[in-house]
């Protein structure tokens, strides 16, 4: 009878599986074939034979896989928290390729120019109405000349100014309506005006407003009245008070 052999040759474990591989030598008597161990291999001949045999580790992820129906286990990615956003990021910023000025440089100066004629006047700026003076906003205007005009509502007294400003200037024009007035006394000697004493014959300029008018004869108070007296007023006391 034949003896056999048998030699550990390699062990390798990789991934739970196992790896044997024998070397027979069995002869089966009579018929002189090599028989590997595990009945994978025949070869004639009378030498020695390697023959490779593979188990599977039931414990081994392979085993694990391969259950279940024989379908792979699959592993599921993890969900990223910031899903939806790469796209956002990765769009360009408009804001920062769009041309906008300096924030840095000053800006230019805007020519602003205010009528304070006074008492009271409707105010025109190359004959453009900008409302009363002197109280009125102020106006912006163009460097360079400018023809401004106010009118006494009441009177029609007119000032006209000219004012040429230089680009960034603010300028306030200021000025009185004033009217020239001549004291014609018919029944008094005197005239008191804004605090002031005025005899027969005097001319004075007073503001072209509502004025307190007081007419004295001989140191005592004759006539008194609130009055608004024109440019050129001859100021009279008969038949009323008042300018002729």
């Amino acid at each position: 009878s034949g003896s056999s052999t048998v030699a550990l040759a390699s062990a390798r474990v990789s991934d739970g599986a196992a790896t044997r591989v024998h070397a027979s030598g069995g002869l089966d008597a009579g018929a002189g074939s090599v028989r590997g161990t595990g009945g994978g291999v025949d070869a004639s001949g009378s030498g020695p034979q390697l023959v490779r045999s593979t188990t599977t580790n039931p414990g081994s992820s392979s085993a694990r896989r391969a259950g279940s129906g024989g379908r792979p286990h699959v592993r599921r990615p993890r969900r990223r928290r910031d899903a939806g956003l790469a796209h956002a990021r990765s769009q360009p910023d408009a804001s920062k390729n769009s041309t906008t000025p300096d924030a840095g440089a000053p800006k230019p100066k805007k020519t602003m120019l205010r009528v304070r004629i006074g008492p009271f006047c409707k105010a025109f700026i190359d004959g453009k109405a900008v409302g009363d003076s002197p109280d009125g906003p102020w106006h912006q205007v163009s460097p360079g000349p400018h023809t401004v005009r106010c009118v006494h509502p009441i009177t029609s007294r007119t000032v006209t100014r000219t004012v040429t400003l230089a680009p960034g200037q603010r300028f306030d024009l200021v000025a009185t309506m004033t009217s020239k007035v001549r004291v014609a006394l018919a029944a008094g000697d005197a005239v008191k005006i804004n605090q002031r004493l005025y005899h027969q014959g005097a001319a004075l300029h007073v503001p072209l407003k509502r004025v307190e008018v007081v007419v004295f004869k001989g140191g005592r108070v004759l006539t008194r009245g609130w009055r608004t007296l024109r440019d050129g007023c001859v100021l009279t006391d008969s038949p009323r008070l008042g300018c002729k």
